[in-house]
């Protein structure tokens, strides 16, 4: 019998992907598949690196008591990010920082230079723009010239006719004259 907490799920609210600054709320989701039931006491700490721990903003733990059995506990704490990346995200279970089970993945901080965003996405629609504008300019041609060749034949060949039958006629009136 022993009491297993397991962090199963977690989900940012209002996004996945802030901005430096923007506090996020992070849900977590908890249950304890183990026969015994017991209590952790969790914080959300971020790694800067090596042994460097911080917590933004600063916040107290909560104790969390899971049943046997138990599933879906949910447990929300605050996350502000400072710099755009991945940032390291792991609860942590009474302050033990040797302890790292509980990894939080998932969250990318955006970067705060939201034009150049904007200014890739647009590039992308006129590039796209532009293609199709190309292609449907190529196959208007096509069609015309495929279109237009074949009557071109017919038409010189009944102009020519029409030459002839004119000049058969300009005869008829010079022998009238004399």
């Amino acid at each position: 019998m022993e009491f297993l907490p397991t962090l199963t799920n977690t989900v940012f609210e209002p996004t996945d992907r802030p901005l430096p600054g923007e506090r996020v709320t992070v849900k977590t989701f908890w249950s304890n598949p183990g026969k015994r039931g017991g209590s952790i006491d969790v914080s959300l700490w971020q790694n800067n690196g090596g042994e460097s721990w911080s917590q933004s903003p600063p916040s107290g733990s909560v104790e969390l008591f899971l049943e046997p059995g138990s599933t879906s506990v949910v447990v929300d704490m605050i996350f502000e990010p400072s710099l755009p990346g991945v940032p390291v995200l792991y609860v942590i279970d009474g302050g033990d920082f040797q302890n790292l089970a509980y990894p939080v993945e998932g969250m990318v901080v955006s970067s705060a230079d939201v034009s150049s965003v904007s200014s890739g996405d647009s590039t992308l629609a006129y590039t796209i723009i532009g293609g199709v504008a190309v292609i449907t300019v190529g196959i208007g041609i096509a069609m015309a010239m495929r279109a237009g060749g074949g009557r071109d034949d017919d038409y010189d060949e009944e102009y020519e006719d029409d030459d002839e039958e004119y000049e058969d006629d300009d005869e008829e009136y010079e022998d009238d004259d004399d």
